[in-house]
C-alpha cells in the first residue's frame, strides 16, 4: 500500500506539472482564483471537473479483463487488465523478463496523453510504464476473419444455397473482387418472396460477439432488398430493416450501415427479400456478395513509446 501511495504521488505531482505547463498556473485552485470574477469561470470549472473526472477514472478502475493472447499494443481502452504467468508467453510488447503473473492499466492523463502501466510483483517489486506515440484510432477489421471454406479457420458459414460455385465462405475470403463470379456468393435456387430465410448468407461465430456497423459489397445488375439479422439467444432478430443493392452501373454498390444499438449475438446474416427478378442470381445476371465484414464497438489501437522501469524499494 505504500509501494502505491508513492506511485499515486509521483502521478499527481506530474499532473500538476502538465496543468502548469498548459495553463501557466501552478495549481487549478490558482487557474480558478485568477479567473474569478470574469466570463470564463464557467469554462475553469468544467476544466476542474473534467480533470477531476479523469483522476477519479484513473484510480477506481478494477481488474475486471484477462489478456490470454494477442498484443500489448492493441489494448488500449481505458480500463485495468491482468495476465497470468501462463498467458505470458502468448502477449506481444510487453517489457522483457516478465515471469510473473500481474496486472496492465491504461490511463488517460491531461492534455490526451494516454499511459500504460504494469505492477509487478516479484522478489524486487517494479513498475513499467509508457506512453503512447499516436492517438488511439478506431480497429477497422472484421470481426469475421477471412474464410477459407465454411468452417475454416473458425466459426461457420451459413447459407441458404448457392449458384453453380459462388460457394458462401467466398462472402467472407477478405477478397473484394467487385466481379461476379469470381470470390463473390449468390443463391439463385430460391424464390424470393419477402421472407428472411429464403435467401441469405452469414457467419457463426465460435463465441458471442458485440456487433456496432456492417459493411457489405454488392455486385449486381438488378436491384434487390435486404436486411441483417442477428440471432441472440438463438432467435434471429432484425437489426437493420432496409439494405439496398443497386442495379445501376457500374453495378457495384458498397453499403456501410451502423447498426442502431449494439448487439451481441453469436451468428449474422443478409438476407435477400425482394427484387426486381425472382432469384437473386440465375446465368450472368442478378446479384452477388462480394465481401461481407463485421465490426465491433469501437476497439481501439494506438502505438506505443519504450518501457521505463521504476524499481521499488
Amino acid at each position: 500500500m505504500a509501494q502505491f501511495s508513492r506511485l499515486t504521488s509521483e502521478i499527481d505531482a506530474l499532473l500538476d506539472e502538465l496543468v502548469a505547463a498548459r495553463g501557466g498556473y501552478s495549481t487549478l485552485s490558482e487557474a480558478l482564483a485568477a479567473k474569478a470574477g470574469e466570463a470564463e469561470i464557467d469554462a475553469v470549472e468544467a476544466a476542474i471537473a473534467a480533470e477531476a473526472a479523469k483522476i477519479a477514472k484513473k484510480m477506481s478502475m478494477t481488474c475486471d479483463t484477462e489478456i490470454t493472447s494477442g498484443d500489448a499494443d492493441c489494448i488500449v481502452n481505458i480500463g485495468s487488465y491482468y495476465f497470468s504467468a501462463d498467458s505470458i508467453q502468448n502477449i506481444d510488447n510487453l517489457p522483457s523478463g516478465l515471469s510473473v503473473a500481474s496486472r496492465l492499466e491504461v490511463v488517460e492523463l491531461p492534455c490526451d496523453l494516454r499511459q500504460q502501466i504494469i505492477r509487478v510483483s516479484s522478489s524486487t517489486p517494479a513498475i513499467y510504464v509508457r506512453n503512447s506515440t499516436s492517438e488511439p484510432e478506431p480497429a477497422t477489421s472484421s470481426l469475421i476473419p477471412a474464410m477459407t471454406s465454411a468452417t475454416a479457420p473458425s466459426g461457420e458459414v451459413i447459407e441458404s444455397g448457392h449458384y453453380q460455385s459462388r460457394y458462401g465462405y467466398l462472402a467472407f475470403d477478405g477478397v473484394d473482387s467487385q466481379t461476379w463470379q469470381s470470390h463473390s456468393w449468390s443463391d439463385g435456387t430460391n424464390e424470393l418472396d419477402g421472407t428472411a430465410d429464403k435467401c441469405y448468407v452469414g457467419y457463426i461465430w465460435d463465441t458471442a460477439q458485440v456487433v456496432s456497423s456492417v459493411k457489405i459489397s454488392f455486385s449486381s445488375d438488378t436491384t434487390y432488398t435486404g436486411c441483417i439479422q442477428c440471432r441472440v439467444d438463438g432467435v434471429w432478430q432484425t437489426v437493420l430493416p432496409s439494405i439496398t443493392i443497386s442495379g445501376a452501373y457500374p453495378y457495384y454498390t458498397v453499403v456501410e450501415q451502423s447498426l442502431d444499438t449494439l448487439v451481441e449475438c453469436d451468428a449474422i446474416r443478409f438476407c435477400i427479400l425482394s427484387g426486381d427478378r425472382e432469384r437473386f442470381c440465375a446465368a450472368t445476371y442478378g446479384g452477388n456478395v462480394c465481401e461481407f465484414s463485421a465490426y465491433g464497438e469501437g476497439s481501439l489501437t494506438a502505438s506505443w513509446g519504450a518501457w521505463s522501469s521504476v524499481t521499488m524499494s
